[in-house]
């Protein structure tokens, strides 16, 4: 099976206080048989000339995130390459129009040579230029904008967005099928909502493949998202699949391929009966009976969890209790003003660091080692603006990821050199704490921490 990037640790602690380095969720892909069958029949629909749309749902923690994650690394592994475009729609930005898509034609078309660009873009040049501001300069040099701004009327606007985008999707079809991935539908804009229903129904040969994916269990009984559910449903185009909790066997087969051996007989009826089927409930289960001696697996999960959280450092803590004030996604630049300012009005003395001496800045130090002790063990989201690469196939360069996060997601690839040489290093060193690399304090990524009221809330 194709693996995960993740390779976070954390178990029982040593003697002084440090996590030895042992993993706590599975890297290999269990279950979802039936789902990833439908994705490739879209996507060999797609490929024919045969537009097509899959709606995936599935309640928090059931892994829709681990399953895109999947299906990027299946497209990249394709005999003939797909271009994945891969949006997330996200609660910070939920009220800003066409933010997914934005963000995702971004990472698509910034890295692509001049001729390339100009060849996508066609006449949409000045659309374009309106969904993605940092495109609008290159454009111009491109002579790919109007002389004169084309006006038009306020009811016409979302049409012509529409058609640019997806006469961008077209023409990239061209030279090679397109996968159309748009996350959290739930957190999406009006305007995101119309187009992915314009797209749906729109069919003309196009190459290109839609997958949505919703959580139900976030949506009220008014939420703007059913009218497009049911516009969806009603589409020739459109087919849907639901994540069911994981059965019997597949919990067997996600906890042998944490504990690395077979559950006995007992543990796999009380995870079971514990986590229902949702694997990230299942992991947590697991790594709370790794760090928390005697601890029963029956007691509410939000303590456990919250146990767990008391066994980090005074660092991690930190970092933890100003993320969850700020109670949305926070980019490491405002995180380090929220410690600094924090510190500053708060007339007890600042924690000190208690695991590793800093260098340089000790606030900065302690925050980035406590971001980096908190996504080691499953406490912190991470979310990127701006990846490495672009999410496409071969047009620009080599895939990158869109999205990082929990174990849930998968999607983390570009840090996990960085912890490989920081493990090692520490462990020559004897050191746990030691600040992180400055690639994990670059622009355009943004920590939130896990919301357990989202997946625990069924199970407690």
């Amino acid at each position: 099976m194709i693996t995960t990037s993740h390779d976070r640790g954390g178990a029982g602690r040593t003697a002084d206080g440090r996590s030895p380095h042992r993993p706590l969720w599975s890297d290999r892909f269990v279950g979802r048989d039936r789902q990833l069958e439908c994705i490739g029949a879209g996507l060999q629909s797609a490929a024919d000339g045969q537009p097509t749309t899959l709606v995936l749902s599935g309640t928090a923690g059931l892994g829709l995130s681990r399953l895109l994650a999947e299906t990027r690394r299946r497209i990249d592994a394709l005999a003939e390459p797909f271009a994945a475009v891969h949006g997330v729609a996200l609660p910070a930005t939920s009220g800003v129009p066409y933010a997914p898509v934005a963000s995702a034609l971004e990472n698509l078309l910034a890295p692509l040579p001049d001729d390339t660009l100009a060849t996508l873009l066609g006449p949409t040049g000045d659309a374009i230029a309106r969904l993605v501001p940092s495109l609008r300069p290159r454009l111009e040099e491109l002579d790919l904008l109007p002389v004169r701004p084309r006006m038009a009327a306020t009811e016409w606007r979302e049409a012509r967005m529409f058609e640019a985008v997806l006469g961008v999707l077209e023409r990239l079809g061209e030279r090679q099928p397109v996968a159309l991935l748009l996350e959290d539908l739930h957190h999406a804009d009006a305007a995101t909502r119309g187009l992915a229903s314009f797209l749906a129904r729109v069919t003309r040969g196009q190459r290109v493949m839609l997958v949505v994916t919703y959580q139900p269990d976030r949506l009220l009984r008014s939420d703007p998202l059913r009218a497009t559910l049911s516009t969806l449903s009603n589409t020739p185009s459109v087919t849907s699949a639901e994540l069911a909790p994981l059965d019997r066997t597949e919990l067997s087969q996600l906890i042998e391929a944490i504990e690395g051996e077979r559950p006995s007989s007992t543990t796999l009826l009380l995870v079971a009966e514990r986590a229902r089927g949702n694997p990230l409930v299942v992991e947590e289960l697991l790594a709370a009976r790794r760090e928390l001696q005697g601890v029963s697996l029956a007691g509410a999960l939000d303590r456990l969890v919250t146990a767990r959280a008391s066994l980090r450092s005074p660092e991690c803590r930190r970092v933890l209790r100003l993320l969850s004030l700020a109670g949305s996604a926070v980019p490491m630049p405002m995180l380090l003003s929220m410690g600094a300012e924090f510190e500053s009005r708060s007339p007890a003395r600042p924690p000190r660091s208690s695991s590793a001496a800093r260098h340089g800045d000790v606030l900065e130090s302690d925050i980035a080692a406590g971001v980096a002790e908190a996504l080691e063990h499953g406490f912190l989201i991470e979310t990127f603006d701006r990846p490495e690469g672009p999410a496409v196939g071969n047009l620009g360069g080599p895939a990158g990821p869109v999205r990082g996060g929990r174990r849930d997601d998968g999607a983390r690839q570009y840090s996990r050199q960085d912890r490989e040489a920081r493990s090692d290093s520490n462990r020559e060193s004897g050191r746990a704490d030691s600040p992180p690399p400055r690639a994990w304090m670059r622009r355009g990524t943004w920590w939130r921490p896990v919301r357990i009221g989202d997946w625990a809330s069924g199970t407690s």
